[in-house]
């Protein structure tokens, strides 16, 4: 009876040593899983980061041309105006000076 017992206990342990190998094997084969599967979110994650980053430069990249092409116009309207004031003010001076001179020979 006392071997039957010994035998019965050492099944057991057998039993208990088999499923905690099993377990563990598990639990490693689940850590891999859920490792592979973090590792493809983080790689999905960053590739959809780097192109929301990428839509921003290139959004960014346009209003700044934008604001350039706009600066740029209206600087040459500035210039033209500009321009035009000097004409007139130069016209101005010239008749003025060629008077003096015409007035100032008689």
């Amino acid at each position: 009876m006392q071997e039957e017992l010994i035998e019965e206990v050492i099944n057991i342990e057998k039993q208990a040593k088999e499923l905690k190998n099993s377990t563990v094997k598990e639990i490693e084969e689940l850590e891999e899983k859920y490792q592979q599967r973090m590792d493809k979110e983080k790689k999905l994650k960053l590739a959809k980061a780097k192109q929301d980053g990428q839509e921003l430069v290139e959004k960014k990249q346009a209003n700044a041309e934008k604001f350039a092409d706009n600066l740029t116009e209206e600087s040459k309207k500035e210039i033209k105006a500009i321009e035009s004031d000097y004409q007139k003010i130069k016209d101005d001076l010239l008749n003025d000076f060629f008077k003096r001179i015409i007035s100032s020979g008689r």
